[in-house]
């Protein structure tokens, strides 16, 4: 009897269960205010449903949006159609909002920036009858719109805030439901989603990526390759074979890139970016012309034209490339670090082609062939030209991306609703800090400002320490998001190392503390009442991890975090930083020194072993050009070696073992390397083999630990993702030049059949093609 009546408990709670599972999810019923829609949708998020008529005839839509859930009438809510993109640029919204009288108002907003207020005004296509309504806790947006003709799917946007104490909407939460409130709607079948919005969004991703490595990688590597690798006569066709290649594959990438963004303007029912269009269209059209360019003149008088016509459109197309792939950047506006990443690949670019134009010079004035040259060609003119240009240029262009990698200080743009008088980046962090200071009164407007921040897992501070320097008694102003999503913003006294910012009053008057986030930023406001005249204060800032359970943890002990305080300067605008002790700066040392050793001239000095050998004209300079980079690097990294042991020595016990035990093999491996490379090199045949063997595995083996314990040290110091992306960037660059240098040597053996002459007893061949 037992079992039974537990059977038939099971039973009921299934029903039960499953009902209530369906009354919680379902909200799209037709009560009194919907009873005139013959359709209805619940949207994933924030608890919204949207219901309407759609006539097809005559694209006639009448919709009511309902917000649910809104207990505090201090919310805003809105609804909204995207006709030209997916997400809440170029949205035309529907708002409604309570105003100071209670009354609940509705109206239409253009949205053109992410920093909208959502200020009244007309939207593209005509609108009647918007109203709003409250009732149930909830929010009703009705509206009347006219769609363009057959429009059956529209990406559509939704989204609710809070409201600011002057009755204007403040920005919205940005927690994961707040971040995913967008999607696509069929009116006919009653359909949404976000796969067709996911799917737009990856097309631009795949659009981005491929136009940078095609246009904006692949073609200007190879016009360095077809610039420099021919100057070397033993080079003889190999190079023009890899410059082919290289510009085949980046014109087909490009092609790619270039359609996928042709399918993107198709979507977006007119194309709104023209320039860059333009620009890729333009750049199309050249390097098609370009590659048609196969038919080359063999009689000299046509082949001149045929050299000016091809340096002049090649060069046009890498610099307009670059142009566009900067302008899809800013268009796409992915995170700084990519925006970074991509300068830092041209600076190295840029880097090598003066470096190889030097050794190209240095080549042919040591080689005395100058005199041989044909200068009866009339592209030697031309190439003269382009190279003052492609100089200017250059300057012109590193000058503007230092300029725009460092600069983030700017006015007004941030925040629209202040107007700073001042800004100052702060040395650490990357972080900035704004103001407006009356020097009479003492009152201060400050604005904070951390980017690259992790909405969810990250805190900010910024704070005056009016006794002391450092962390210690500073008067703190703290922002953090919570569990629920919410930004809040507070002040905290700090009087212990151990503090876990707690909320409390400051020893000076605080108005007006408030936080945003915006752009992977997250941003403090404040006023504070300092003492009449006060010009200079000691400031502190910093960053850290957030528990689960909204308690912020102790931020890292690390270079930076260990540097962000200073003295700051109202009325100049200086900031002079505190230097952190002699330990930051050992580590720093350390750091700079082993990367440098261990991770570049060691593997640059076995590129140069490996491939300078292959060809004859280079015998007696490639083995000195060879040890003395190899000579160098041991000293430079024996130099960071000893600073690390320092450093160990002053933390009471390495904290880092596995660290610390790969730089002892490394100098271990690095010695014994150095001392059998020098002084014992057999000359006997069959001591000489083994020689070779040993010296080459403990080579490599050296390089393989002395990258991998590079990596590891940078993720230790966390010296900022720059650092860390430049030096991918080195290594990647020094993957290409060996997998050019490989093919280069290879089809110089091939095609010069020079294989069985090749001395085994103290040279390796890249490639036997037997």
């Amino acid at each position: 009897m037992t079992r039974i009546f537990f059977h038939k408990l099971l039973l009921f709670l299934m029903v039960f269960f499953s009902t209530a599972i369906f009354l919680c999810k379902s909200q799209c019923s037709s009560t009194s205010e919907f009873s005139n829609f013959a359709s209805c949708q619940d949207l994933d998020v924030l608890n919204s449903a949207l219901y309407w008529n759609y006539n097809i005839s005559s694209n006639k839509v009448e919709i009511a949006f309902r917000q649910s859930g809104i207990y505090n009438y201090s919310t805003w809510i809105a609804w909204a159609i995207n006709p030209t993109s997916i997400g809440m640029v170029g949205a035309q919204a529907f708002v409604a909002h309570p105003i100071s009288d209670g009354r609940l108002i509705a109206y239409t907003s253009s949205i053109t920036s992410r920093e909208t207020i959502l200020e009244k005004g007309k939207l593209s296509f005509p609108v009647y009858g918007v109203s709003a309504i409250y009732a149930n806790n909830s929010i009703i947006i009705f509206a009347t719109l006219m769609l363009n003709s057959r429009t059956t799917m529209v990406n559509h946007v939704w989204q609710r805030g809070p409201m600011s104490v002057d009755n204007v909407p403040s920005f919205h939460g940005y927690s994961k439901n707040n971040l995913r409130s967008y999607g696509t709607l069929n009116f006919l079948s009653g359909k949404t989603g976000t796969r067709g919005a996911e799917r737009f969004m990856v097309m631009k991703k795949i659009h981005g990526g491929l136009n940078i490595i095609g246009w904006g990688i692949m073609l200007p590597l190879g016009v360095v390759i077809a610039r420099y690798i021919k100057v070397f006569k033993t080079t003889d066709s190999a190079w023009f074979y890899i410059h082919v290649i290289c510009q085949s594959l980046g014109y087909i990438v490009g092609v790619m890139g270039w359609t996928t963004g042709l399918n993107l303007g198709v979507q977006l029912s007119g194309f709104n970016q023209k320039v860059h269009g333009c620009i890729g269209i333009s750049l199309f059209c050249l390097a098609t012309i370009q590659i048609g360019l196969f038919l080359r003149p063999k009689e000299l008088k046509f082949r001149k034209y045929w050299n000016i016509m091809h340096i002049c459109i090649g060069y046009g197309t890498i610099i307009l490339s670059i142009v566009n792939v900067f302008m899809g950047i800013n268009i796409l506006k992915p995170e700084k670090m990519w925006k970074e990443a991509y300068i830092i690949v041209l600076a190295l670019l840029g880097t090598v082609a003066v470096l190889l134009e030097i050794g190209t010079a240095c080549y042919l004035f040591f080689s005395r062939k100058t005199k041989n040259l044909e200068t009866t060609d009339g592209a030697i003119m031309v190439r003269i030209f382009f190279n003052k240009l492609l100089l200017l240029f250059l300057m012109v262009f590193f000058s503007n991306a230092i300029f725009l990698c460092k600069a983030q200080c700017s006015f007004n743009s941030e925040f629209p609703r202040k107007n700073f008088t001042a800004c100052s980046n702060l040395p650490v962090l990357n972080s900035t800090l704004y103001w407006n200071y009356n020097v009479s009164s003492g009152m201060v407007e400050i604005a904070f400002r951390q980017p690259g921040i992790d909405i969810f897992s990250t805190w900010i501070s910024w704070g005056i320490n009016p006794t002391s320097i450092g962390m210690i008694d500073a008067q703190a102003f703290v922002a953090y998001t919570r569990n629920d999503g919410n930004l809040i913003a507070y002040t905290s006294p700090i009087s212990s190392y151990r503090t876990s910012l707690k909320e409390g009053a400051l020893s000076f008057p605080v108005y007006d503390v408030s936080a945003m986030y915006e752009n992977n930023s997250i941003t403090i406001f404040a006023t504070l009442q300092l003492p009449r005249e006060t010009i200079m204060v000691d400031i502190v800032w910093q960053k850290g991890q957030m528990y689960g359970n909204n308690v912020p943890k102790i931020h890292s002990l690390l270079r930076h975090e260990l540097r962000s305080y200073g003295t700051l300067n109202f009325l100049s605008g200086n900031v002079k930083q505190g230097r952190g002790g002699k330990l930051v700066v050992l580590k720093s040392f350390h750091g700079i020194m082993c990367s440098i050793s261990w991770g570049v001239m060691l593997p640059v000095g076995v590129l140069i072993a490996r491939y300078s050998k292959v060809f004859k004209t280079t015998d007696p300079i490639w083995f000195k050009l060879h040890v003395t980079c190899q000579s160098s690097g041991y000293i430079i990294g024996l130099i960071g070696w000893a600073t690390g042991l320092n450093v160990s020595a002053q933390l009471s016990g390495l904290r880092y073992k596995t660290h610390g035990c790969i730089g002892i093999t490394l100098f271990c491996l690095a010695t014994i390397q150095v001392i059998v490379g020098h002084f014992i090199r057999p000359t006997e045949r069959k001591y000489r083999i083994i020689w070779n063997i040993f010296h080459f595995f403990v080579g490599y083996g050296t390089i393989t630990l002395g990258i991998v314990n590079v990596i590891i040290g940078i993720h230790i110091l966390e010296p900022g993702q720059r650092w860390k992306a430049t030096y991918i960037g080195i290594l990647v660059l020094l993957g290409c030049v060996t997998v050019l240098l490989e093919t280069l040597s290879t089809f110089y053996l091939y095609y010069h059949e020079k294989n069985d002459s090749l001395d085994t007893k103290d040279r390796a061949t890249p490639f036997n093609p037997s």
